[in-house]
């Protein structure tokens, strides 16, 4: 077993436990509500118990001798040690309303998780059923949820630090948060080559966005954004513009 191996599952523990690590150091701090009209609904954010747990049950099928793909393996762990961590700092920091850090965070996470991505996609064809749900399934859920919660994160650093989420103001910066995380994922879309499972995990981000906004009055133009954010993503899952394309040359 390589001392890689080995970090991959400690860090995956890391991860795991991190909720319970975060809760103690936050322990007797003041926590703020900084989240903005645009958050996703609670429910949303249960993606995050499915990543932890097919995480850490990559980090022990990656310790034993008899996995294949040995060499993917190594050549994806310090990247995965990275983002297993680094998840652990960003919740520490949310919970120490260090916004800014959150953002930062997650850039950096959305970066080792796209190389992460990139190299399981050019390798898929040897991978084994049990790689492609618990590490393939896992980095793509990782990465499409990441596409959007980077700009969760920086929209409530703009509430944490002054901007309101109310009025006409509001509705600009909070549609133009919107706006960008929908091309951030359609760029990535194409670079991840319509990976079905990031795809239907940024479309799960932007329901929760949807009915989270369905508590609130006055929101009519960022449910149509995030209406049409969900529609342009179905359009990329059923890959429509193959399919007009066919007609047309037809």
């Amino acid at each position: 077993m390589n001392k890689i191996n080995l970090l991959v599952f400690i860090a995956s523990l890391l991860q795991l436990l991190s909720p319970a690590i975060s809760t103690l150091i936050n322990n007797g701090s003041e926590f703020r509500n900084n989240n903005p009209m645009i958050t996703p609904a609670g429910y949303a954010f249960i993606v995050w118990g499915v990543i932890t747990i097919l995480s850490f049950a990559y980090g022990i099928y990656q310790l034993q001798s008899t996995r294949q793909n040995h060499q993917l393996h190594l050549a994806i762990g310090l990247n995965l040690i990275g983002v297993y961590v680094l998840f652990t700092i960003w919740l520490i920091a949310a919970a120490q309303n260090w916004l800014g850090m959150t953002v930062i965070v997650f850039l950096v996470m959305f970066y080792l998780l796209s190389l992460v991505f990139q190299e399981l996609l050019k390798n898929q064809e040897i991978l084994t059923t049990t790689e492609k749900i618990i590490l393939l399934g896992q980095i793509a859920i990782y990465t499409g949820w990441t596409t959007v919660a980077i700009f969760a994160n920086f929209a409530s650093m703009l509430t944490y630090y002054g901007f309101s989420d109310q009025g006409t103001f509001g509705l600009i910066w909070q549609s133009a948060i919107l706006i960008a995380a929908l091309c951030n994922g359609v760029f990535w879309t194409g670079k991840f080559e319509v990976n079905p499972i990031y795809v239907l995990t940024i479309i799960w981000a932007f329901v929760g966005v949807l009915v989270g906004l369905s508590r609130f009055e006055n929101v009519f133009a960022l449910k149509i954004i995030t209406v049409f954010a969900i529609l342009t993503m179905v359009f990329y899952l059923l890959k429509v513009d193959k399919w007009l394309l066919h007609l047309a040359n037809r």
